[in-house]
């Protein structure tokens, strides 16, 4: 009877496979974070130049420094847009959130499926052809002993 060598199954490989999508999604969710941030960032810089725009605009009003623009239509403009950029704020940072969430949940899972693959021996499996070839030798081996 021929000696076979065990080949690893597709399991492995499989499992292989799905860290590495794992860990190309965590990958993927760490620059949209960065991006993300870096949009919060330039929003509060925007928000605080419009801030001091605001004051300034106020502070030539009252000192009546020759500007010939209607305050009350400015105060409103600039007031009108300050509640989106802070609204935006208030929504990049909720999705930060979820995307830090679902970094965490991946880590874990990526986490599980490491410690399967090494808890795995893949010599202590056979294919089913070498599991056919095995039980008709064994039958084989009975009949003749019959």
């Amino acid at each position: 009877m021929p000696r076979h060598e065990r080949r690893p199954t597709s399991q492995p490989v499989s499992m292989a496979a799905t860290i590495n999508m794992l860990d190309s999604k965590l990958r993927l969710l760490a620059q949209r974070i960065k991006v993300i941030e870096n949009n919060v960032q330039v929003m509060a810089r925007t928000i605080v130049s419009h801030n001091k725009q605001l004051k300034e605009l106020e502070r030539k009003l009252e000192e009546g420094g020759g500007v010939k623009i209607n305050k009350e239509e400015i105060l409103t403009e600039l007031k009108a847009s300050m509640p989106t950029q802070v609204g935006d704020t208030s929504r990049l940072e909720e999705e930060i959130k979820a995307l830090r969430d679902d970094i965490a949940r991946l880590k874990s899972r990526v986490s599980e499926l490491e410690y399967v693959i090494k808890s795995l021996n893949t010599m202590e499996f056979i294919t089913l052809d070498q599991l056919k070839e095995a039980i008709e030798s064994k039958l084989k081996e009975i009949k003749k002993e019959d």
